[in-house]
Formats: C-alpha cells, structure tokens, sequence
C-alpha cells in the first residue's frame, strides 16, 4: 500500500468537489460582504475569513482522514475479496480477485459500513454461502499500517463475526503485504501461499493462483504429513560360536581331560 498516494488521492477528491468549493467561497463572500455593511473593522474582516478558510480546511482534513484506508481485511473461500477501511473501522474500498472475487464485489454494497457488517454481508452472500456449502473454508487476514492496529481488528472481527477464529489471521510484514499486491493475490491467499511454501518450497504463486482456500489447506496439512512421517525398519540377529581346544597331561589310569573341547594324553607311572 502506498500511503502517500492514497493521502494524495483522497485530498484531491476534495480539491475535485467543486459544489463545496464554491458554496465555500459563496459564504465567505457573502459574510465579506455583511461584514463591509456593519461597518467592522478591516481587521476583523480579515478574522472573520481565515475562519471561514480554516472551517473549510478543517471540514476537508476529515474527509480526508474518512477517505484514506488505513487497513485492509481480506476475506477468502473461493471468491477473493479485500476490505480497506479507514481509521474508523468503515469500509472505504473493495477489491476482488479472481474472477469469482472481482463479481462478488461488483454485487457487494458495504461502502461505509463497519467492518463485521459488512463481513457479516458478504458471509450471506449468494455466492459464499454457496461456497461454503461445497465444503468451502472461511479465512480473514488483517493487515494495518497503523501500530497495534490488527490484532485490535481481529479481535472485533473475531467477536462479531461467525468465522472461526482460528481462522482470524493478522499479516504484519509490509513486504509480504506488497508482494501480494504485486502478484495480484489477496493478502490472506498470500499469506496461505507463504504457508505452504515453508513445507513445499517448489510451491510458486501461480501454482495457487486460482486454487480456493480448502484445496491450499489441504495441500498444507498433506505436505506437512508427508514431511512429518518417518518410517524406519531394523532387523538385528546375533549368533555367537565359541571354539576352543586344550591339551593337558594328567596322571592316573593313562586318561587326561583337558578343559574345553580337548583331550588329554596320559602317561603310565611305571613308564
């Protein structure tokens, strides 16, 4: 997300109203030109109309403030489709990704609600409620540029919507996050795409691209199994054989048993 731009395109939305712009300049004319006819002083002329300037630079610093996303929350099954919404947690902004995500958000109204209202919206949607219905999978991923800001999100997500909240992911890293922009993803499928990369490192984004969020789970946990299995077999057998032999000589009745496998020649005492 570029800030600037975003700051920037929104303050010149406001330079672009020209209805405000000029009833603006009609009433700061119009209190002139009373002013002139109460006979006020030059000074307090000039008074009176660097507050009416500084009451139209004021009323623009907060649409400015309204316009500029701040966040975004990424809401992923088959159809892609990211929030951005503003410091007042409303909805300023929808993208679709992929062709399922980018009709979903042409049919969408959130513009202006609060974020689990318009979640909640898109939950009941024709074509998710569709989705999850084929066994599809629910994932939310928050993203913020402002410190602190996610988990805060994800918690009000997570308390005021039905997603699973073990499904409720915040993504901080800003280079992730524009990475997903630059491949055209949402944030939440990149994030799962990062996820499986780290246990199937030939994974490529493309490979994901158009896969929905229940057949990149699948591939995790299958890939993860596969990497966590171990089989080891081991046959061990052991035979000993002891020989020995001995020689000895014994005294007696001509016979001598040596130890061990052996045998003793004896000698006669009269010889």
């Amino acid at each position: 997300m570029n800030f600037e731009k975003d700051f920037k395109d929104a303050f010149d939305r406001v330079h672009a109203d020209k209805d405000l712009i000029s009833d603006t300049k009609a009433n700061i004319a119009k209190k002139a030109a009373y002013s002139e006819k109460k006979y006020f002083s030059p000074v307090k002329r000039t008074a009176m109309a660097l507050a009416g300037i500084m009451v139209f630079i004021l009323a623009g610093g907060g649409y400015v403030s309204y316009a500029s996303p701040v966040s975004s929350v990424s809401i992923d099954i088959n159809p892609s489709v990211e929030l951005r919404m503003n410091v007042y947690d409303r909805v300023v902004g929808v993208t679709g990704y992929n062709d399922d995500g980018e009709e979903l958000a042409e049919s969408l109204d959130v513009k202006n609600m609060y974020c689990t209202d318009a979640i909640n919206e898109i939950l009941q949607s024709e074509e998710v409620t569709a989705a999850q219905q084929d066994d599809g999978t629910v994932e939310v991923t928050v993203s913020s540029r402002m410190s602190n800001r996610s988990e805060e999100l994800r918690q009000t997500i997570c308390n005021g919507t039905p997603v699973n909240t073990q499904n409720v992911y915040c993504m901080y890293n800003q280079e992730d996050i524009e990475a997903a922009k630059e491949a055209g993803i949402s944030t939440g499928k990149y994030r799962a795409y990062l996820e499986l990369k780290e246990i199937n490192p030939d994974i490529t984004v493309d490979d994901v691209r158009n896969m929905s969020i229940r057949e990149i789970r699948n591939m995790i946990n299958s890939d993860d199994a596969n990497s966590n299995t171990t089989n080891a077999t081991g046959n061990g057998n052991g035979n000993g054989n002891g020989n020995s032999s001995g020689d000895g000589n014994g005294y007696g009745n001509g016979s001598g048993n040596g130890n061990g496998n052996g045998n003793g020649h004896g000698k006669n005492a009269s010889e």
